[in-house]
């Protein structure tokens, strides 16, 4: 049943490792942008 959810719901072309790459990708930008304000300002 949660197979059926889950195909219902994302889809079959839904693919974790892109999304996690993206989303990996999208938190070390941040923390590196935070980064460079913070070395900056000092």
């Amino acid at each position: 049943m949660v197979e059926m959810i889950t195909e219902q719901v994302v889809g079959k072309a839904y693919a974790y490792a892109d999304e996690f790459d993206f989303g990996l990708n999208l938190i070390l930008d941040g923390l590196e942008r935070d980064l460079a304000s913070v070395t900056q300002n000092q």
